[in-house]
């Protein structure tokens, strides 16, 4: 039996934009494997094979805010990523594919509204995946400082084959519409662990 965190509703990618995890400001990697999900209504798990991966971060200015003590520099937008798979129940089953999605976040409005080709540069190798689906928005509300508050989740599941030889390339950049996004040395051999243990 697998230890699941139980959720009353999971939306797409559950927890890739939950606050609580990654502030959008500070725009850090977690890098310990997310805990599997269980969504009771729907008797399904979602089972993560990563961390959440900063894959891009824009150029920030600095502000001074009250009460803080020095300044603080935020990014003027940054791009986050998970991996994971589901399976019905609790029990783990091997899948056939694996789900790739960012959550884009921007301070100056939303990025991905007709653009969302997603390229993956593995190696000397150039694949052409297709467009991402486009799987959620959100927009946090008026924040002064220039926080980022607009979100959009972006979705594609590949086969576990290609997803493989994706991490077990050298190096792996990705081109998201006009973004270009890139797994760390770190980030490639954290998925290469995960996957070596879960997907057989």
């Amino acid at each position: 039996m697998l230890a699941v965190t139980v959720a009353a509703q999971i939306n797409n990618a559950p927890r890739l934009t939950n606050p609580d995890l990654t502030p959008p400001e500070r725009a850090e990697d977690i890098n310990k494997r997310l805990d599997p999900v269980y969504d009771n209504a729907k008797d399904e798990t979602t089972f993560f094979l990563s961390g959440v991966y900063v894959v891009l971060m824009g150029p920030g200015h600095e502000v001074v805010i009250p009460g803080e003590l020095g300044k603080k520099t935020l990014p003027s937008s940054v791009v986050k990523m998970v991996a994971y798979y589901r399976f019905k129940g609790k029990n783990n089953r091997p899948p056939g594919k694996v789900t790739i999605a960012f959550s884009a976040g921007s301070a100056f409005g939303y990025s991905f509204g007709d653009e969302r080709k997603l390229t993956v540069n593995a190696g000397s190798e150039k694949l052409a995946l297709g467009d991402m689906d486009l799987t959620g928005r959100r927009y946090d509300g008026f924040k002064p400082y220039g926080y980022i508050t607009y979100w959009e989740t972006l979705e594609m599941p590949i086969d576990v084959d290609l997803y493989k030889k994706i991490i077990n390339s050298n190096t792996v950049s990705m081109q998201l519409g006009e973004s270009v996004l890139s797994l760390s040395d770190a980030q490639l051999k954290q998925l290469r662990t995960i996957a070596t243990k879960y997907l057989k």
